[in-house]
């Protein structure tokens, strides 16, 4: 896996002015309300809320309505929604989900698992799809807020600290790319050669996720001062890339497959980079899917079983049965395998839940 880093000035500028940054400066703050008020179409557009049509888009979208109906039924919501009365609901929704209202845990617990329930229609709500967000940026309004906030002092201080940001990733990336490609090869076991062209944020926009099949958008606050924080993550991008979730494939396979490439960057690449373990690190939503998996996976990566024993001691999650982790010879699977048997097991063990009841 190799990664073809870029900075574009227009993604980037698009990123700061859409979220609400990490430690925002009041002299970002005041310059976004400058532009909104000279620009107020194109930073509705920037914010999302030129989508809120009800007749162009919600309404004519219903998997796009139910999530943000299921988001403003949440208690959390009618907590949030407090600080906007007599802005729409909607509007508060779409920033919510747009990441341009301020979250703690347990708002991005909620956001997590409403990714992975209604991911279609969130990706509609967040414009990740390269072809929409190459066309929104070419929308002249949002071309004229974006050229305006280019020309200020402070997007100029943020663009040398990205390219600071992306010269220290790019460095550390070259003095652990053999290491960590070994290491993917040997929990792989299968062929990868995939080249994802990275677009890299600001790190106070503190945002991360794959597009359009080989692209990955990186940028967080955590990495300024862990370099291991970002080459984890990019690898966790990197293998959604290579390991992307299927059209057809249900939410509990989607976290399936989740929850082995948390298994692969966040735990065993992360634990090898801070020479500690990580066990901890990934989406909360995921935690029953990853300890179900544990023990298969430990016997997957070729650990016997006294081995397994410790880890699980050392990383508190209490065993399957043993004899039936003895028992399935994974360590001879390739990574596609061990999904699809994971897949099987967890289904066998909610059909068996389900026959107890």
């Amino acid at each position: 896996m190799n990664f073809n880093f870029i900075l574009d000035e227009n993604f980037l500028a698009y990123q700061i002015l859409k979220r609400k940054l990490y430690n925002e400066s009041e002299e970002i703050e005041e310059i976004k309300k400058k532009l909104l008020s000279s620009n107020k179409i194109g930073y509705k557009k920037i914010l999302g809320e030129e989508i809120l049509n009800p007749v162009v888009y919600i309404n004519n979208d219903s998997n796009v309505r139910l999530l943000i109906d299921e988001l403003i039924n949440t208690k959390k919501f009618d907590e949030i929604y407090k600080l906007y009365s007599g802005t729409s609901k909607d509007i508060i929704a779409i920033k919510i989900l747009n990441g341009m209202i301020k979250e703690d845990d347990e708002l991005t617990k909620i956001k997590d698992n409403l990714w992975y329930k209604h991911m279609r229609a969130y990706k509609s709500i967040f414009n990740i799809e390269f072809s929409s967000i190459s066309t929104f940026l070419s929308d002249d309004d949002i071309k004229n807020i974006i050229q305006d906030f280019k020309k200020t002092e402070e997007f100029k201080k943020m663009y040398i600290e990205t390219e600071l940001y992306l010269k220290k990733i790019k460095e550390y990336w070259k003095k652990n790319k053999n290491m960590i490609n070994n290491f993917l090869k040997q929990i792989l076991k299968i062929d990868f050669d995939i080249q994802p062209t990275v677009y890299i944020v600001h790190p106070n926009a503190y945002t991360g996720y794959s597009f359009d099949s080989d692209k990955i958008a990186w940028g967080h606050y955590k990495g300024i001062d862990d370099q291991n924080y970002n080459l984890t993550y990019l690898i966790h991008e990197g293998l959604h890339c290579l390991l992307p979730f299927g059209e057809n494939e249900t939410e509990d396979e989607c976290n399936i497959k989740h929850s082995i490439i948390e298994l692969i960057s966040d735990y065993e690449l992360y634990s090898l980079l801070k020479r500690e373990s990580t066990l901890k690190e990934g989406h909360p939503y995921l935690e029953k899917y990853k300890r179900f998996i544990y023990p298969y996976w430990l016997r997957y990566i070729g650990l016997d079983n006294e081995q397994i024993i410790q880890r699980l001691k050392i990383d508190h999650v209490n065993s399957n049965d043993l004899m039936d982790i003895e028992d399935s010879d994974v360590s001879t699977m390739d990574i596609q395998k061990f999904i699809e048997f994971c897949n099987n097991k967890y289904m066998m063990f909610l059909n068996k839940s389900s026959n107890k009841r």
